[in-house]
């Protein structure tokens, strides 16, 4: 069939979109061993998927504000520890998030999800739950096993101080996440604000937990000049800013371990520097 004669309507494309006018793929140019045309997804597809897999990550991430970079795109293979306010690191996560590829399996988890799905049995089976933050929550049966939450992302990113009643097992369930993600060679993002911080007195601090991630990459982020915005129409790059894997094997467990320390000097003096400090390009 003749593409100038294919209806808009029979693909999932953009009915505008010049190389594909609706089908949602198009032509390589080449044939297979039997002499069938091959073709591929068109770039107003991948657009839109990847801006589905956005919200995927986190409902409303759509709205975080734009940034022009993000030194967090050079972590998406590595555990980091990174403190900085929700609106910011948002902002950033958008940014990596739309420069991978649709099928990029990203999840944003608390430290009170952590405890939950530690407790699913427990809850399951009738048991008594002594824990004031899970006990009474209705089992949703997201989550059977820790490693249920833990196993499958290409990256976890763990967002701490959800949880506020006090539980002595959450340094043990953080760290046999983060040993199984180690095990699993896969990335982990640890996520702090600079108003909670990840140390001594968190619920899920221990000299164990500090010890794990002693050697893992820092950043810390200035809440200077940002603000919420509208997501922008070209705000998706084109396939050469796009990662061309969906999540490569982590190369940073192979490499010598050092802490990254550089800095850069803060605007906003209220936030101490910890290891790398990340600021927003001047306007």
């Amino acid at each position: 069939m003749s593409i100038d004669r294919v209806s808009n309507t029979q693909g999932n494309g953009d009915p505008n979109c010049p190389d594909c006018r609706g089908r949602g793929h198009v032509s390589t140019g080449t044939v297979n061993m039997s002499g069938i045309a091959k073709f591929e997804i068109c770039k107003c597809v991948e657009k839109k998927e990847r801006w589905r897999n956005v919200e995927r990550i986190r409902p409303g991430l759509r709205k975080a504000a734009k940034v022009s970079s993000s030194p967090l795109l050079d972590q998406v293979d590595t555990n980091t520890l990174i403190t900085a306010n929700e609106s910011v690191f948002h902002a950033h996560l958008k940014h990596v998030a739309l420069r991978q590829r649709s099928t990029w399996f990203c999840r944003i988890e608390s430290d009170l999800d952590l405890a939950r799905a530690w407790l699913a049995n427990v809850e399951l089976e009738g048991g008594a739950i002594y824990d004031a933050d899970v006990a009474g929550a209705k089992a949703t049966l997201r989550y059977v096993h820790l490693e249920d939450l833990a196993r499958p992302p290409d990256l976890l990113i763990i967002r701490l101080g959800v949880k506020s009643s006090p539980n002595k097992s959450m340094p043990e369930v953080l760290l046999e996440v983060l040993q199984l993600r180690t095990y699993l060679d896969k990335p982990t993002w640890l996520y702090d604000q600079p108003h909670k911080r990840f140390t001594s007195g968190h619920i899920c601090y221990s000299t164990q937990v500090r010890n794990f991630v002693s050697d893992w990459d820092r950043l810390e982020f200035s809440v200077s000049g940002y603000k919420a915005s509208e997501p922008e129409d070209d705000e998706v790059p084109d396939e050469s800013g796009m990662s061309d894997v969906t999540m490569p094997p982590s190369k940073s467990q192979s490499k010598p371990k050092t802490q990254r320390t550089t800095k850069v000097e803060a605007r906003n003096p209220g936030i101490p520097r910890q290891g790398a400090m990340y600021m927003p390009p001047k306007k």
